[in-house]
């Protein structure tokens, strides 16, 4: 899991004109949105909805409208999780929505490193010197 940082999610915001533009016309600075986002995430990848208070659910919805963000949902039933007997008939079902990085959209234009770290290490001088 990559962890998103203030400075990833920010240069991938300023890379897209029409995200920008649309936080204009919200009146929301980048900076705002950038430590929301953050805020809520922290070192996870998902946030349950009903955290998120709803001044700043703007933000996720702009952020999801622009694929940096992405929904999903779990339905719970709460007769068959917890065996209730209850007199009244049906199920009892609680529908519980998450948010999350969309990694391939955020990650995109990131440069990943190629070259292998242990080649330096690992030299063939030592090697030699170790066989």
């Amino acid at each position: 899991m990559v962890i998103i940082t203030k400075e990833i999610l920010e240069e991938k915001i300023k890379t897209m004109p029409e995200l920008c533009k649309k936080l204009d016309e919200n009146k929301i600075p980048i900076s705002r949105v950038v430590k929301t986002v953050v805020k809520y995430f922290g070192y996870y990848d998902s946030v349950v909805d009903n955290l998120i208070c709803s001044c700043d659910r703007t933000i996720f919805y702009i952020l999801n409208d622009f694929d940096i963000l992405k929904t999903d949902n779990d339905v719970y039933n709460l007769k068959e999780m917890y065996h209730i007997k209850s007199p009244l008939k049906g199920y009892r079902h609680r529908i519980v929505c998450y948010w999350y990085y969309n990694y391939d959209k955020i990650l995109e234009d990131q440069e990943q490193p190629e070259e292998n770290i242990y080649d330096e290490i690992y030299s063939e001088e030592l090697w030699a010197k170790i066989k």
